[in-house]
């Protein structure tokens, strides 16, 4: 049953045109590798690629094009050669893995984030906040709950814009319900959120249904539910609950995602584990909850 909702996954990605070698390869990197502060055998890359229908000549093209723009560093030791993230990409990506692991929702006190950007090509700068889930209040000025600083610096560098955090209840005199809806388009994000659900749903059923899953098919999976999710919870600006219109569908689909990729994990890791190396040899296993860190 395993194999069968893998392969609708894969034939679903494929048709809608969401399975990018590259964007994929970042995913996998980001899941399974930074974690461990490490790099990994391209082999072992190609190998993980294949199973979700990515051969080998797109697998190393995108490889390619990822060194090229940035993202990839890559060490020959012998005939082999190893890939790693590089510090910017996995700046990035951590970010990213806070986003995807977080509770979705941004306590009622805690302070908000207020950003005018004031450098050349502000409406750039400001779609690139956007994508992070920045809700933009005027053609220089965005905003988001949480100490978001990190997120403006990443997106920003250290110049062109003044930012600063203030208490919620400074936000506005109007209710952060009206806020929400006056700055946010969260209709699209919940029907993002609902579709998810839907494809991911039958891979809970799968895992309910018991019977030992291989340990390939395993990661294959928990890699596609990173690969969705992430492009949906980037953009969610994890809004305080009163915050939210009714029948908001994230906070499912942060459900079902957790317990998906909490029951694939054990037996993906195993197949990480055996098969996956760096220079050093076969990558060590996790300790702990490492999902939204890296190590030194």
């Amino acid at each position: 049953m395993m194999m069968a909702v893998l392969s609708d996954l894969i034939d679903d990605f494929s048709s809608r045109r969401a399975l990018r070698a590259g964007s994929f390869i970042v995913t996998f990197y980001g899941d399974v590798i930074l974690p461990r502060g490490a790099s990994v055998w391209i082999g072992n890359l190609i190998e993980t690629c294949r199973l979700v229908g990515i051969n080998e000549s797109l697998s190393r093209t995108a490889v390619s094009r990822l060194v090229d723009g940035g993202q990839l560093n890559g060490i020959r030791d012998g005939r082999r050669s190893y890939y790693h993230l590089t510090r910017s990409a996995a700046a990035e990506f951590r970010l990213a893995a806070r986003a995807i692991h977080s509770q979705g929702s941004t306590p009622e006190a805690a302070p908000w984030t207020l950003v005018r950007v004031n450098c050349d090509g502000a409406s750039d700068a400001i779609s690139a906040l956007a994508t992070r889930g920045f809700g933009v209040l005027g053609p220089k000025i965005v905003l988001k709950p949480g100490d978001a600083m990190q997120e403006v610096r990443g997106a920003l560098g250290g110049s062109g814009f003044v930012a600063f955090t203030a208490p919620a209840a400074a936000v506005g005199m109007r209710s952060l319900a009206e806020l929400a809806a006056d700055t946010w388009d969260l209709g699209p994000m919940s029907n993002a959120y609902d579709a998810f659900c839907t494809r991911f749903r039958p891979l809970a059923a799968a895992l309910d249904a018991g019977g030992p899953p291989e340990a390939a098919e395993c990661l294959a999976a928990r890699l596609l539910l990173v690969h969705d999710f992430r492009r949906i919870a980037l953009k969610d600006p994890e809004l305080p609950a009163s915050a939210l219109p009714d029948g908001w569908a994230g906070g499912p689909a942060r459900l079902l995602f957790r317990d998906c990729y909490d029951r694939l994990t054990p037996i993906a890791e195993r197949h990480v584990c055996s098969r996956f190396v760096d220079m050093k040899g076969a990558l060590r296993p996790l300790s702990g909850d490492q999902r939204t860190t890296n190590a030194a």
